[in-house]
């Protein structure tokens, strides 16, 4: 089917599964019964309108939601786990523009090590910083305040932020708002090239990115439940 390629040379352990899951907010569910096996390597492509539960979905499968039904169960080296390295671009609107903070610390706030209160990081993360900030473009961008910037350089900035520690599971909500197609070409060749040590989720409601060509697995979402 559509997206569902062999794995040619990889790995196919499970990485994270959605087992019967329910969630929502105040009681109410948004997602109802999914059932998802997510493994290494994969590049996962979750399509659906607005509103259909994509969202909910992977803030659950994140940990950021409880389930009200089901279980979320993870997986390191075929070994249960309580937690994985996950990177996360949040939507672009839920982004506090005006936050006292450069495109550079933004970027290095990806680094686990990075947000202790009295430092951690050292030369070779900043270097970490710049050079995914220059697979990015937005390099040049790193002393500015990311109210500074553009729509379309912001997403750039925080989609370095969700890759900078090279995750094992990268998780993206709408990464190519206000991205023109030069950028979203350029973000999708270097999503393609991660999945080599990570596994790549991605959310969008008008899928423009051609999931044939960078071999991606579909999944669509309507009404809170996966239909394909």
């Amino acid at each position: 089917s559509i997206g569902r390629h062999k794995r040619k040379n990889m790995t196919t352990n499970k990485i994270l599964s959605l087992d019967h899951v329910s969630a929502g907010y105040n009681g109410k569910a948004k997602i109802m019964d999914i059932c998802l096996d997510i493994h290494e390597h994969d590049f996962l492509l979750v399509t659906g309108h607005n509103g259909s539960g994509k969202t909910t979905m992977i803030r659950t499968m994140m940990g950021l939601i409880k389930p009200m039904e089901g279980r979320v169960l993870m997986w390191q080296n075929n070994m249960p786990v309580r937690n994985l390295n996950i990177g996360y671009l949040p939507q672009y609107n839920n982004i506090d523009k005006q936050f006292p903070i450069s495109a550079f610390d933004t970027v290095m706030g990806g680094l686990t090590q990075c947000r202790r209160l009295w430092g951690g990081c050292n030369h070779n993360n900043r270097q970490q910083v710049m050079e995914t900030m220059r697979q990015m473009g937005v390099d040049n961008l790193a002393n500015l305040h990311i109210g500074q910037l553009s729509g379309g350089q912001l997403q750039r900035v925080l989609l370095s932020r969700a890759l900078v520690a090279n995750p094992q599971l990268i998780v993206l909500d709408e990464p190519s708002t206000y991205m023109d197609n030069t950028a979203e070409t350029q973000m999708m060749e270097l999503l393609n090239n991660m999945r080599q040590q990570s596994t790549v989720v991605m959310v969008t409601h008008n899928p423009i990115v051609n999931h044939m060509q960078y071999n991606m697995r579909l999944i669509r979402v309507e009404n809170g439940r996966i239909t394909s």
